[in-house]
């Protein structure tokens, strides 16, 4: 009996999990483990930018418009308190997963630390 319901759940989790295209499910599991995450603002798509390119707490001299936010958990997984070089990659990260040039305007609570994600006019 135990053995059938391990298998059918085995099967289920297969199934759900089975429909979603790897990136978006791979993107999904980073988000969980990174604790952070980025929610667009804007209709359009844009091509992901390379995190390493992403300017973070840095107001762009060129012009740009707001395309999201990103939040991202200032203790990691085991409850531990996050530098803040590593709060800065993780939002480097998911700017550029959501085509970001730069992170702006960071605030921090207790809890997280958030920023809006702007694109560079001339970057389209």
């Amino acid at each position: 009996m135990r053995f059938t319901k391990l298998f059918f759940i085995s099967i289920l989790t297969l199934s759900l999990f089975g429909c979603a295209t790897v990136d978006a499910t791979k993107q999904k599991a980073e988000n969980i483990v990174t604790r952070s995450h980025a929610v667009k603002k804007t209709n359009t798509t844009y091509k992901a930018t390379d995190p390493k390119t992403v300017s973070v707490n840095t107001v762009p001299a060129q012009k740009y418009k707001k395309i999201g936010e990103v939040y991202v958990n200032r203790y990691n997984l085991w409850g531990n308190k996050r530098q803040v070089g590593v709060i800065y990659d993780l939002m480097q990260k998911q700017a550029a997963h959501v085509g970001g040039n730069a992170v702006i305007d960071i605030k921090k609570n207790n809890k997280l630390a958030m920023g809006t994600i702007v694109r560079f006019a001339q970057a389209t």
